[in-house]
């Protein structure tokens, strides 16, 4: 079932739907096999959504905004800045098409690692990371105008900081236990 097959059906619960929620999800090793891609990494894929009032502007060629997808590696390194939306999408359907239940495997690696979920320290950092990107990449597009025909696009105070934003969802992708051991 498409994003949109399941909009239709549950429309009603993804409105009513708290914000912060999350899933976790373990690397299909069968997919790395068949195409070889390492797309997919263990970390976490924030769906954030802009908080300051000011309007999103689209002359800054985001047609998202105010939603920002980021997908940011344990490593603490940015995979796919929000500029990389449809790679991020694929992802997401690769992780969760077809299925209807939750997986356990990465639930207690989850578990492992935030001693069930008191301890979110390495998440928040990861978190971190997608916001600064998203200020930089904003940053450094109105640096880049100052030197473009048509003027400058400096938003000043567009965007501070973590407050700035709010976590809709995020989908934390952990290694296989097959592959985590060996």
């Amino acid at each position: 079932m498409d994003l949109s097959g399941f909009m239709k059906e549950h429309l009603g619960d993804l409105e009513s739907a708290y914000t912060g929620l999350f899933a976790a999800s373990a690397i299909d090793p069968a997919f790395i096999r068949q195409t070889g891609d390492r797309a997919i990494e263990p970390g976490a894929l924030f769906c954030l959504k802009q908080l300051t009032a000011q309007e999103p502007s689209s002359s800054d060629g985001y047609a998202l905004a105010p939603h920002y997808l980021v997908y940011v590696t344990d490593d603490n390194e940015v995979k796919y800045p929000f500029s990389q939306t449809k790679k991020m999408l694929d992802i997401l359907k690769k992780q969760g098409l077809g299925h209807h239940l939750p997986n356990q495997e990465a639930i207690q690696s989850f578990n492992a690692i935030t001693r069930h979920g008191k301890d979110m320290e390495h998440y928040r950092q990861l978190l971190e990371t997608a916001i600064s990107s998203i200020i930089g990449t904003h940053q450094e597009k109105g640096i880049d105008s100052l030197f473009s025909r048509g003027g400058t696009r400096l938003n000043q105070g567009r965007f501070q900081g973590m407050d700035d934003f709010e976590v809709v969802s995020f989908l934390i992708i952990r290694e296989p236990a097959q592959a985590a051991t060996s």
